[in-house]
């Protein structure tokens, strides 16, 4: 996968757009990332936001260590960015 930085999230969102139009549910697997950036968090927040709109699941469902750091340094967990249909975000 490689670095997820502000360089891949023009990509990354227009994938994430194309897969909520298509697909009840978004699952991310970010274990194969070897890089992150805030603008990366705040990619899968907004993701997350627009899932709930449409009453779908968006799930991080694996991430790697840069990942949960940049999430850390930012005091934020994956867990806060996971939306499930029911869950109170809807």
């Amino acid at each position: 996968m490689g670095p997820l930085d502000i360089s891949a999230a023009g990509k990354l969102r227009d994938a994430l757009r194309e897969c909520l139009s298509r697909q009840p549910e978004l699952l991310l697997d970010l274990s194969d990332a070897d890089a992150c950036d805030a603008s990366i968090l705040q990619l899968l927040w907004a993701a997350r936001k627009s899932a709930s709109e449409c009453h779908k699941r968006f799930s991080v469902v694996s991430s790697s260590d840069a990942v949960r750091e940049t999430g850390a340094a930012l005091g934020l967990s994956l867990d806060e960015v996971t939306a499930q249909e029911g869950d109170g975000v809807l």
